[in-house]
């Protein structure tokens, strides 16, 4: 027979299980869990050093100037207006927001010498579609 290991956490845990089954049997006024040399091992990690555990922030004020310019870019007639939604940013940069369509500048049917006019007036009847539909969907 091969004897295996038990973590610590494991041991505790049964031990736990049944010294409250025999604390109500035998009507202990002390855990009988507390008698043993079991001791519960402390949950979550930690972090590494005083250096990870510090926040950085230069970072954090980054993310909340990020948090206010797209607050202050996107009122309500702005996400359902006509695309591309522009985000500008205190930087100088402007974002564009295309609601998971591709930039017109991007695709081969916009750019000259495009010969199938059927795909072309299909695509572009398509893309207009999405841009007028104002649902969750498609914003």
């Amino acid at each position: 027979m091969r004897i295996r290991e038990v973590k610590d956490s494991s041991a505790y845990q049964l031990a736990n299980s049944i010294s409250s089954v025999l604390n109500d049997a035998l009507d202990r006024s002390q855990p009988l869990i507390l008698t043993t040399r079991l001791s519960r091992s402390k949950r979550g990690s930690r972090a590494v050093g005083v250096t990870a555990d510090k926040q950085n922030l230069a970072e954090t004020f980054a993310l909340g100037h990020l948090c206010i310019d797209l607050i202050e870019s996107m009122p309500v007639e702005a996400i359902w207006g006509p695309l591309p939604l522009s985000i500008r940013l205190r930087s100088g940069t402007v974002l564009e927001m295309w609601s998971h369509l591709r930039p017109p500048e991007t695709l081969v049917m916009f750019k000259p010498g495009y010969k199938n006019k059927r795909r072309f007036e299909s695509l572009l009847r398509n893309r207009r579609a999405w841009e007028a539909d104002q649902t969750l969907r498609t914003r």
